[in-house]
């Protein structure tokens, strides 16, 4: 954010001072709302786990490994188009996408789309809306792996040296897919149980993954809730990854000092729902924009209704507007 808060957590003192404070995150922050401000952020995989093993004595990986086994067995028949059997992270994102527990979770790049998923149930208590440097996540996971963003051209190279002491050229993106280059950072994060939330875009999405500006972090360890990074005592950094410069370790080029600077938790009053959810609806922001189809329409009639407001329609055949 360009205006640094001086504590991740945030509080505003109106629903219009919060829309212009959004308007300061630079493009690096991701956003995610909940519905209850009392939550921590964890996966659903973590939570399910805690459940299934609240004395740590299975073997976590293991239940994982069976849960995805268990989905990829049944999905092949219903789907008409399926991830290859070794990408991980297209495997996670489909099996976050119908519900099942992952060791993802759903960011969006508009906190707009964040704010909406906040309000969009009905509660009487104070929402949240997280942010996240993800610039700063990834760093502190990955470093810095290539000189530059994928070389989609093919023609930047690094200098290594081979196992003889000799200066070696080479072109990573003629080398590897961008799909298999990110599935090994993914395996990286999760052999290392890394505790940061590592950011990654899926490379197939559908209609409402587009809608919501869907980006994923991966939990390494996925007992560690992303509000540990609140608390600066409590950090912990992953070993690095072959490669790369760790953001607040080893490296001065991605500094990460304070909580503040990657990642903020934001009251959101229960009050102010009805004004917020009009307001976003006024940007074309609802459920029947965010889930494209009738179960979009569905959702958006509640927000409608939360919204306390007329339709058009209602107006111009004659209701009492106020």
């Amino acid at each position: 954010m360009n205006d640094q808060p001086a504590s991740p957590y945030v509080e505003f003192g109106s629903w219009e001072v919060l829309l212009a404070a959004l308007q300061r995150f630079s493009s690096a922050w991701v956003f995610r709302g909940q519905r209850e401000y009392s939550w921590n952020l964890l996966t659903k995989l973590g939570r399910d786990l805690r459940v299934v093993d609240e004395d740590r004595t299975k073997d976590w990986l293991q239940l994982e490994n069976s849960a995805i086994g268990y989905f990829m067995d049944r999905a092949g028949s219903l789907l008409v188009k399926t991830p290859d059997e070794h990408d991980l992270l297209g495997w996670l994102a489909f099996m976050q996408h119908y519900g099942a527990p992952t060791r993802l979770l759903d960011w969006s790049l508009s906190p707009y789309v964040a704010l909406y998923f906040a309000y969009e149930q009905p509660s009487e208590s104070d929402a949240a809306l997280y942010a996240l440097n993800s610039y700063l996540a990834r760093r502190t996971n990955a470093g810095a792996l290539l000189p530059a963003a994928w070389d989609h051209l093919g023609i930047m190279k690094a200098s290594r040296t081979d196992a003889e002491g000799n200066a070696v050229e080479t072109y990573l993106a003629r080398e590897k897919y961008r799909r298999n280059h990110e599935n090994e950072i993914l395996r990286w994060a999760i052999e290392s149980k890394s505790k940061c939330p590592l950011p990654t875009i899926p490379f197939d999405q559908d209609d409402r993954m587009g809608a919501q500006q869907t980006i994923f972090t991966l939990m390494g360890d996925v007992d560690t809730e992303v509000d540990v990074w609140f608390e600066k005592e409590k950090w912990e950094f992953p070993t690095p990854k072959p490669g790369g410069l760790i953001a607040g370790s080893d490296s001065m080029v991605w500094p990460l000092n304070d909580p503040s600077d990657l990642v903020a938790k934001i009251r959101l009053p229960g009050s102010w729902r009805g004004q917020v959810l009009t307001a976003l609806s006024r940007m074309g922001i609802s459920a029947s924009s965010l889930f494209p189809g009738l179960d979009g329409i569905g959702r958006a009639t509640s927000g409608h209704l939360l919204g306390g407001n007329l339709s058009n329609r209602d107006i111009l055949t004659g209701w009492v507007f106020s």
